[in-house]
């Protein structure tokens, strides 16, 4: 998929554009960074992170992965609650 600075997909889809400036510079970089082919991860603050997202409405469209290390609190799959 080739997405546009415009917010556009090439299939004339619509992107959010963010609510906020800093959601638009955001989504601008990702646009750009994924129109260079570049690969996205995120790392660390996953509270502050997912909240920072999911405000912007940025997803795996984008973000393909996200790491964290914490010394202190291991982070693990929700799967392991089930066991």
């Amino acid at each position: 998929m080739n997405i546009h600075p415009d917010g556009l997909t090439a299939d004339g889809g619509h992107l959010s554009a963010g609510r906020c400036g800093l959601c638009g510079n955001l989504l601008a970089f990702l646009i750009a960074a994924k129109n260079e082919s570049k690969s996205i991860c995120g790392y660390g603050a996953p509270g502050n992170g997912n909240r920072l997202l999911n405000y912007c409405t940025i997803g795996t469209d984008f973000l393909q992965f996200t790491v964290d290390r914490n010394p202190y609190i291991p982070i693990i799959d929700p799967a392991e609650i089930r066991q």
